[in-house]
């Protein structure tokens, strides 16, 4: 017991030792060279969405009224990728409205200007789609739900009823 613990300490300071020598991969080091500008505009749309991470659902929703003025139609836009995400922000929160997905269809294709902007298009736009069609089922399956409970409540309508004339017929045949 006596050398556990200087076992212990040794292994526990060549392990410290290691993880301190070792290069850390958080945040990840600038490079070297400035980024292209087709990975900058990636980069700014990402940080864009990251920053709208902490705004309200009001602040999100002024946003998205924003940017939609902003949209050219039928084009793909840096205005409306940002619409984009900030649609995806308020599907987390729970408030998107019908045919949102539909916004990111200009994005979709490459523009070929090697940004790869048309990749994120596509993520969100998926996720949209995605969305849409969970709220789409969530409808369908509260339909039937109420459905099911109606006709739980006329069975147990009936059963009520049958018991009534059970008991009703139980007293006749007594007297």
């Amino acid at each position: 017991m006596r050398q556990f613990l200087p076992r212990l300490l040794g292994c526990a300071s060549i392990l410290l030792l290691a993880a301190c020598a070792a290069p850390s991969g958080w945040p990840p080091a600038q490079p070297a060279q400035p980024l292209p500008a087709q990975d900058r505009a990636l980069l700014e749309l990402l940080g864009y969405y990251q920053a709208l991470g902490n705004r309200s659902l009001d602040a999100l929703e002024s946003e998205r009224r924003f940017q939609q003025a902003a949209l050219i139609a039928d084009r793909c836009s840096q205005s409306r990728m940002r619409l984009g995400l900030v649609l995806l922000r308020l599907q987390e929160a729970g408030d998107l409205n019908e045919h949102d997905e539909e916004v990111m269809y200009p994005c979709l294709h490459d523009s070929g200007d090697g940004s790869g902007v048309h990749l994120l298009a596509q993520l969100v736009h998926q996720q949209l789609q995605a969305h849409a069609r969970s709220r789409m089922l969530q409808r369908d399956t509260s339909r039937t739900l109420e459905a099911l409970m109606k006709d739980n409540q006329e069975l147990r309508r009936q059963v009520d009823g049958l018991k009534a004339i059970e008991r009703s017929l139980q007293n006749r045949h007594r007297e």
